[in-house]
């Protein structure tokens, strides 16, 4: 039937090119590819299962646990590619950036018992968590609320207390706590006078921050 051995290998590649096209169409790499990312688009937004959505819980659990600074602003309208600025500008400085759906949210308060006023969490958010300093994720958000228009400061959570938009804002003018090493080495050197003077100016600044949060848990 075959003269040669290369005829033998022709007929065979023949037949299982036309088994391939009966089997899967006339596909190119590019359409295959393109088949791929809607079925990866399908999984990434059908929803989350219970596993998923308790392994999510968990993690606003914990992260607001261990944050000593929460900033939560509103992202109606922020575009994509904008969050994924914040994130990166964000997690160069060590800083968290969460989009949170709110029913998983609230629990997460719930059972951290902090209280946020209700009609904060009724519309898209995120949270930045800082970890080793209070004022962090205050101070270094600001920028990206000059540049976003859309990206608006709800409030915060300072030890485990609400603040609100204002506050976070009065928050964000205190200086880092390496600024304020820094300038207790510089003191150091100065008057005792000019120690004192530094050193109350930045803890009165803290105090009225304080004492805000305390007037409205009273009220």
């Amino acid at each position: 039937m075959f003269r040669s051995v290369s005829e033998r290998i022709f007929y065979f590649i023949t037949l299982l090119t036309r088994k391939f096209d009966t089997l899967f169409g006339n596909l190119n790499p590019y359409s295959c590819r393109e088949s791929v990312l809607k079925e990866g688009i399908k999984h990434n937004t059908m929803p989350k299962t219970r596993v998923q959505k308790e392994e999510i819980l968990s993690k606003l659990t914990d992260r607001l646990g261990r944050s000593q600074g929460v900033v939560l602003v509103g992202t109606q309208a922020v575009k994509v590619d904008e969050i994924e600025q914040i994130r990166d500008g964000l997690y160069e400085h060590g800083l968290q950036f969460q989009v949170a759906k709110n029913s998983l949210l609230k629990r997460a308060l719930e059972e951290t018992k902090t209280d946020v006023p209700a009609e904060l969490l009724d519309q898209p958010l995120a949270l930045i968590y800082s970890y080793a300093d209070p004022v962090a994720a205050a101070r270094l958000l600001m920028p990206f609320t000059k540049d976003i228009e859309n990206l608006k400061v709800l409030g915060g959570i300072v030890d485990g207390n609400f603040v609100t938009a204002a506050q976070v804002e009065a928050l964000a003018k205190l200086p880092s706590r390496e600024q304020l090493l820094g300038q207790l080495v510089g003191t150091l050197q100065a008057p005792l006078s000019g120690f004192v003077n530094v050193l109350a100016g930045n803890i009165r600044g803290l105090v009225n921050v304080l004492s805000a949060v305390r007037d409205s848990k009273a009220a």
